[in-house]
Parts: structure tokens; C-alpha cells; sequence
């Protein structure tokens, strides 16, 4: 069950990860921002990416230890 639950997880944070990587592909071929402004909003996506891994890893972390 912990396995199925691990899962279950890992597929929505591919998803997750997979909606950053579509904004990270759009800001950087926006012709209407500042590299500065697409240096932010990029560094607010890895952000998110690194929560939303430090959070399956806490998750996984628990899951496998039972």
C-alpha cells in the first residue's frame, strides 16, 4: 500500500514538474518580457521545483520506511 500511495504521488509530481517546465519554456520565448523579468519568474519556477521535490522526497522518505 505504501508503494501504491508513493505511486500515486510521483505521478502528480511529474505533472507538477511537467506544468513548470511548459511556463519555463514560455517565459523564455516571451518577446514581451525583460531578460531581468524572465530571470525572476525563472528563478521562482526552480523555486517551486525544489519544493515540490523536497515534498515527495519527505513523502517517499516516510512511504518507504514502514
Amino acid at each position: 500500500a505504501n508503494r501504491i500511495a508513493a505511486m500515486s504521488v510521483s505521478g502528480r509530481v511529474q505533472k507538477q514538474l511537467g506544468e513548470l517546465a511548459k511556463l519555463e519554456r514560455q517565459i523564455k520565448a516571451a518577446p514581451n518580457m525583460t531578460t531581468e523579468q524572465k530571470d525572476e519568474r525563472l528563478k521562482q519556477l526552480d523555486n517551486a521545483k525544489t519544493a515540490i521535490a523536497r515534498q515527495f522526497l519527505a513523502v517517499t522518505d516516510k512511504t518507504t520506511l514502514r
